[in-house]
């Protein structure tokens, strides 16, 4: 799901990796699909500048994400789609 993708982006900002997303490995439709980039870039930037200011603490970190999670949940249950999506 995207949100094993999301989980994977957090990690591999912790990691300092690069982490792409696309159609393939996202999972979604196209529509849904810059919208989710776009909201993913900006957990990443977020996720940037907490390091910078030396906010390590796991707990806060977390709690970002998982605010991130449910505005990204919400969207994808809000958006109008041909299909359903189980999370």
């Amino acid at each position: 799901s995207i949100f094993h993708f999301i989980d994977h982006c957090r990690n591999s900002v912790w990691k300092k990796e690069k982490t792409q997303l696309t159609l393939e490995n996202a999972g979604l439709e196209k529509e849904q699909f810059y919208l989710v980039r776009e909201i993913v870039r900006l957990m990443n930037e977020q996720m940037r500048f907490s390091d910078k200011f030396s906010l390590h603490r796991k707990e806060h970190k977390k709690s970002n994400w998982s605010c991130w999670k449910i505005l990204l949940k919400a969207f994808l249950q809000s958006s109008n789609t041909t299909r359903t999506r189980s999370f």
